[in-house]
């Protein structure tokens, strides 16, 4: 941004209110500072200047001089400190750390990709720089030198990195030895010598994801200004998004990245999951059919070799929960819907829509009422949202930590606060199971009904597909079939495949007091369109009343 050189629109001194609007917003935005802190940042003798300059692509930036150097700027109402600034508070921003070879890079315009980030061998990326979302400010240091040298904002959040080996890291702004660092003709000041990274004082074995530096480099696509309007006015791809344009999968890099994908996806988008599950039985049925038709994944192919040292690592994460059945053999009995990782999926096409015919999931679902509200609006609920008991019992367990509710003296119960008191008006401690079973009863249930591709929520009782033979004028049968679109079924799409298989005329019809709509089939269909739903639709017979009314065959 501040590579190039811009115009200075206007320079003035800040007046005592507009000073103390900046100190207030600037702490807003960075808490950790103490006023202390502050006070050397913005001292109480010296005036801060405000710049208000235009970059060559026409991006205008407030910038803030104390003593002429430049210790802030705000971009799109983010305030970011400059690299003087984080000299002296190097941990002020989330630090990625790069090999030195790579800051070259970025001084002649280039983005920090996500390959050029190094981390401890064994150690995953979100352990070592935790989660954030995308858009945050951001800095670069060396794995010799903790003193930033580029600041900028996150390209995508922790979770899409973590998933991805490619794609950018960090959108760079703002570098040493640009325009800002020369300001009012001053000589730029030499990068400190400060200690390595905290992280890599403790951790031993560090390594890149790719061996040459330079790769984590796209040079290709270095920052200019119009470059920089791109990145501010519209969303660019994600690095998942490049994971769904592989065509074949080679190498242990892209096998990992195929088998997270299908794991987040499998975790995100498959509410049937019932628990305790075995892993093996959990990975065969629950993350290989997200896997894309094109693709192979084969776990002994990534670099984690084994399920169970892939599970293990989710494990850590807080991801899944595993327990150990009987010796060798582990199964899942917990999953925390609620983690960053998973809420910050943003899924792809290796998604739902890529698990096709697999057998519809109908199961009892709850909804959120006025009871439990105002537990549920913690994690931005509302009132009718629809959840899994799985997923009840992960956001209870999240409310009971957030809310420190858990029993000092005995971690089987729970304290009741002024929210669970009105669900429990006598008693000050409840159990786990108490907990969930009253959260339960108290909430309304109704059915949803899962396919590879919709999803249809239906509140109370669920009715079957309804088959069953009318005479009309002429003595001439008929098949009526009801609640076809209550199963997630296109009931258009159906009435064309009754055509072309059985050469029969139909009409869909809407039948007062239907809860949808009606088809009708020339003639006594009733074998074809029981096996139809069966083979095609993949709808269990429970589900399906009416075959009695089938034809008899002949003796």
């Amino acid at each position: 941004m501040f590579r190039k050189q811009f115009k200075v629109k206007a320079n003035n001194q800040l007046r005592s209110s507009e000073r103390k609007h900046l100190i207030d917003s600037f702490f807003k935005h960075y808490p950790q500072l103490q006023d202390t802190s502050l006070k050397e940042i913005f001292p109480k003798k010296d005036n801060i200047s405000l710049l208000k300059v235009e970059t060559s692509a026409g991006i205008l930036v407030d910038v803030y001089l104390v003593q002429k150097r430049a210790v802030a700027f705000k971009v799109d109402n983010i305030i970011f400190p400059t690299i003087y600034t984080l000299w002296k508070w190097p941990n002020l921003l989330i630090s990625f750390t790069t090999h030195a070879p790579v800051i070259s890079k970025l001084k002649e315009g280039a983005d920090l990709m996500i390959p050029g980030v190094i981390f401890p061998k064994g150690i995953n990326f979100s352990t070592v720089y935790g989660m954030f979302e995308k858009g945050v400010p951001a800095s670069v240091n060396t794995e010799d030198n903790k003193a930033p040298q580029a600041v900028g904002v996150t390209a995508c959040n922790s979770g899409n990195m973590f998933l991805n080996t490619k794609g950018k890291c960090l959108i760079v702004y703002h570098m040493l030895g640009d325009r800002l660092c020369t300001l009012e003709n001053l000589p730029t000041v030499q990068l400190p010598l400060l200690q390595p990274p905290d992280w890599i004082l403790n951790y031993q074995n560090i390594t890149t994801v790719c061996n040459e530096s330079e790769k984590s480099i796209n040079t290709t696509n270095m920052i200019n200004d119009n470059s920089y309007e791109q990145e501010l006015g519209t969303p660019s791809n994600t690095p998942i998004d490049e994971c769904n344009k592989i065509s074949e999968i080679s190498g242990i890099t892209a096998m990992d990245r195929l088998l997270k994908n299908c794991f987040f996806s499998c975790i995100k988008f498959s509410k049937n999951i019932q628990l305790p599950i075995l892993t093996s039985t959990f990975y065969k049925t629950c993350v290989v059919p997200f896997c894309p038709e094109d693709l192979s994944l084969d776990i002994k192919k990534s670099s984690y070799k084994k399920l169970s040292s892939f599970l293990k690592e989710m494990a850590e994460l807080g991801i899944i929960t595993l327990q150990e059945k009987q010796p060798g053999v582990d199964e899942i009995v917990d999953i925390n819907h609620t983690h960053l990782l998973v809420q910050s999926f943003e899924g792809s096409k290796l998604k739902v829509e890529q698990v096709k015919d697999k057998q519809p999931v109908i199961e009892e679902a709850l909804t959120v009422t006025a009871a439990v509200l105002p537990i549920f609006s913690d994690f931005n609920l509302k009132k009718g949202s629809v959840l899994q008991k799985s997923e009840v019992r992960s956001y209870i367990k999240e409310y009971v930590k957030l809310h420190n509710l858990q029993n000092e003296n005995d971690p089987k119960k729970v304290k009741v606060n002024v929210v669970f008191g009105s669900l429990f008006k006598e008693t000050d401690v409840v159990t786990w199971e108490e907990l969930f079973q009253k959260l339960f009863t108290s909430m309304g249930s109704c059915f949803k009904i899962q396919n590879s591709q919709t999803e249809v929520v239906q509140k109370g009782k669920l009715d079957p597909i309804v088959l069953s033979v009318a005479i009309r004028t002429g003595n001439k049968k008929v098949t009526l079939v009801d609640n076809l679109e209550i199963y997630g079924i296109n009931i258009e799409n159906f009435a064309k495949e009754c055509q072309q298989n059985v050469a029969a005329s139909t009409s869909i019809n809407t039948i007062k007091g239907k809860k949808s709509r009606q088809l009708l089939v020339q003639g006594n269909q009733i074998v074809f369109i029981t096996s139809h739903l069966q083979n095609k639709y993949k709808i269990p017979k429970k589900y399906i009343s009416g075959t009695e009314n089938a034809p008899k065959k002949k003796k």
